[in-house]
């Protein structure tokens, strides 16, 4: 199966009001090891704020949502449906050659 054929499920997620460096590390390094393809992480601006979506495989939202909480204490994931499409302004493709790598992080 292609990823882009692959059925995801949309996460809603609710930062806490401070986040350390290590704990997005962490958080980083659980997307790229352990949520399969694609991963897609949408941030979308507006006057009242900035709304955080994480679209993931479905086979793999339970244990995801429940990995990325223990991660980072505060974080709430909600399931929740295909976030409002809007214009966009950026657009970004990231993609790791091989999950051996582990992901580094320049203090």
């Amino acid at each position: 199966m292609s990823w882009r054929t692959t059925n995801v499920s949309w996460l809603s997620l609710t930062w806490p009001r401070t986040v350390e460096l290590e704990q997005l590390s962490v958080i980083c390094r659980l997307l790229a090891a352990s949520a399969g393809a694609p991963v897609i992480i949408q941030a979308s601006g507006s006057g009242s704020g900035v709304d955080h979506h994480l679209a993931v495989p479905a086979s793999r939202t339970g244990m995801l949502s429940d990995q990325l909480r223990a991660a980072l204490p505060g974080l709430m994931v909600t399931p929740t449906s295909n976030p409002d499409c809007q214009p966009l302004d950026r657009a970004l493709r990231l993609s790791l050659s091989t999950r051996r790598r582990s992901l580094h992080v320049d203090d």
